[in-house]
């Protein structure tokens, strides 16, 4: 028979994945980016953060495209270097990221690790 009361494990549950899946969900929301990308310029902006960086491609330190294998997929991760800040982006958040690859190997391909 229910009682229709809460067990001493649902008050666990409650308390603990509770701020957890908060604390979760307030990292994804301020670490949501958006790139637009222009002929020398990288734009980044941090629309829950309130910042915009803009970064020149010819002040790129480096660049490098890189194989992830997990388990049963794999995907590639492109990794962007400046002074002071780095910036990582998949092929699984990003629908442009082939276009972003290609434009980052006409305009800065010397740059590439």
């Amino acid at each position: 028979m229910l009682s229709g009361g809460w067990a001493w494990y649902d008050y666990i549950a409650v308390y603990f994945f509770g701020p957890l899946s908060i604390g979760l969900f307030v990292r994804m929301i301020f670490n949501f980016k958006i790139i637009k990308i222009n002929k020398d310029q990288i734009t980044i902006r941090y629309p829950f953060r309130f910042t915009t960086y803009k970064k020149s491609l010819k002040s790129l330190d480096f660049w490098k495209e890189e194989e992830v294998k997990t388990g049963k997929t794999t995907f590639f991760e492109l990794q962007m270097k400046w002074i002071g800040q780095n910036i990582k982006i998949s092929n699984q958040e990003y629908t442009a990221y082939s276009k972003i690859v290609g434009l980052l190997k006409s305009r800065v391909g010397n740059k590439r690790l």
